[in-house]
């Protein structure tokens, strides 16, 4: 058909009306359709049906429009349950919505839509196909998860989230998929600590792997009261302890900072101890936080996008106000999500003698301030759960009767965490809000262009309205171009100097050579 516009009208039309067409052919009363192979009408287009769904996708991967991809998504969705008995069609639409899911160069609309339906052939579809879901999507993910901007943060966010909505449907086969993978991670770790190889460390210390842990902790925190999922939590705890202890270099406290972070919405979500205040007053105590800064013209450092510390970052004053921040913000979640706990009183007995160590050696006045300021909060929660406790009657043979925490959230450390918390993110988000003013500020390019007459390289001028008297204006060149002309011209005198020194030796050298064999 040379006619692009009936092409496309012929298309439309065809996926607008193809679910109407095929109920009318199989005479489905219904509103629900139930597929039976004893239908004659089924059977005698069931071939056809094939051969659509079959064209419909080669179709749509020759498709380049998001507009046209987003209708096409549409249509899909409703006939969708005719599908049902092609178990290779299946298989091919399942790794085509993967793709434009996966895919971060396509629009955020196709990417939505293809997830819907991965969604709707996870329901529709019988047991076998919701492995293959699994199986795929985490793949998929893994395989884009490899780096870490400002753009693709979101992003990754999403497909995060999608995730975990896929494995919410069964939570035995997420179980059994979700143990698989964890298993190959830990058997990657303790390959790292066998051979301890560059290789290896690149592996582990990496954004892939780190996303690849934050998937399964998201799963596992969101649905905490599952039997199946609760107990990946344990082998969760155990990898992430791992990553931390397999290099402790200052340079990898970003990293530690990460592993710290899901530590904490792993305690918080099945309060169990996970022992993350140890790695953060490592922090504290290390020598690159407490010594002078070095001089550096760097503005800004977000923890966000780094593993390691860059090198004209390491040990500046903006690393250390960085990992600081962190590590007390961290720390102050830590306590928190215990601080209504009975045993707290004993959990932060290391605590308080590190941060007083800590305030002691630190000439920081802004450091030993927010230290000041955690302590007391420490401390005057410890004195509110000691006057609860000493109101308890209970001996060592009753600790199934004593209940593990006397108040609720509304101890002075939680509060202070939540004043913390609310501070951050207001920073965080000014600090997105000027990023995207920055984004969006003119350049000095397009006001030229929008503006000529301030455009010192603008067009010629006629004065007298004579077009024989124009006075063309010769641009004035750039400081770039008049130093390399500079430059050129003293590299062509330098050259010409050393060759005629080189003659002049020449020449001395062929008088001698005359001089001896006369």
């Amino acid at each position: 058909m040379d006619d692009p516009s009936a092409l496309n009208h012929l298309v439309v039309t065809l996926l607008t009306n193809v679910d109407l067409m095929i109920n009318s052919l199989v005479d489905s009363k219904k509103k629900e359709f139930n597929l039976d192979h004893n239908n004659k009408h089924w059977i005698a287009i069931k071939p056809p049906v094939y051969a659509f769904f079959f064209h419909l996708l080669h179709f749509f991967k020759q498709i380049l429009e998001p507009e046209m991809k987003t209708f096409i998504l549409k249509s899909l969705e409703k006939i969708l349950k005719y599908m049902l008995p092609f178990k290779k069609l299946q298989k091919l639409y399942l790794k085509r919505m993967l793709q434009i899911w996966s895919d971060p160069t396509t629009p955020d609309k196709p990417r939505i839509l293809a997830f819907l339906i991965l969604c709707r052939m996870l329901v529709q579809f019988p047991y076998p196909f919701i492995n293959k879901c699994l199986k795929g999507i985490y793949i998929y993910y893994i395989n884009t998860a490899k780096f870490v901007s400002e753009k693709t943060l979101a992003v990754d966010a999403f497909m995060r989230n999608c995730i975990v909505e896929v494995y919410s449907v069964d939570f035995v086969s997420s179980y059994q998929h979700a143990f698989v993978y964890i298993r190959e991670l830990a058997q990657q770790l303790r390959k790292a600590y066998q051979t301890h190889t560059r290789d290896r460390y690149k592996a582990i210390y990496s954004f892939q792997y780190l996303h690849s842990i934050k998937v399964w902790v998201q799963l596992v925190t969101k649905f905490p009261t599952q039997k199946e999922l609760g107990l990946l939590c344990y082998p969760l705890i155990q990898l992430l302890h791992g990553m931390i202890c397999l290099n402790t270099i200052p340079a990898y406290f970003p990293m530690r900072l990460h592993c710290v972070e899901l530590l904490n919405h792993l305690a918080n979500a099945s309060k169990v101890f996970t022992n993350g205040s140890f790695y953060l007053l490592e922090i504290l105590s290390s020598k690159e936080l407490l010594d002078k800064p070095k001089p550096s013209m760097a503005k800004q450092f977000s923890l966000k996008y780094h593993i390691k510390v860059p090198p004209n970052i390491f040990a500046t004053r903006i690393y250390q106000n960085t990992i600081f921040e962190q590590t007390i913000f961290l720390l102050t979640e830590y306590l928190a999500i215990f601080s209504s706990s009975i045993a707290f009183p004993e959990l932060c007995v290391f605590v308080l003698s590190s941060l007083r160590k800590f305030r002691k050696k630190c000439s920081n006045p802004i450091f030993c301030k927010q230290v000041k300021l955690l302590l007391t909060k420490i401390e005057l929660t410890v004195k509110l759960i000691q006057a609860k406790r000493a109101q308890l009657e209970f001996s060592p043979d009753q600790l199934a009767s004593i209940p593990k925490y006397l108040c609720d959230n509304n101890t002075p450390l939680y509060l202070y965490y939540q004043d913390l918390a609310r501070s951050r993110s207001k920073e965080q988000d000014l600090l997105s809000n000027r990023s995207s003013n920055v984004a969006e500020t003119p350049s000095i390019t397009d006001t030229a262009k929008s503006h000529p007459s301030r455009s010192r390289l603008g067009k010629d001028s006629n004065v007298t309205g004579n077009p024989s008297t124009v006075d063309t204006v010769k641009p004035r060149p750039s400081l770039n171009r008049a130093r390399k002309k500079t430059l050129s011209m003293r590299l062509v005198s330098r050259v010409r100097k050393h060759n005629n020194s080189n003659e002049d030796i020449v020449q001395d050298t062929n008088d001698t050579l005359l001089d001896t064999k006369q």
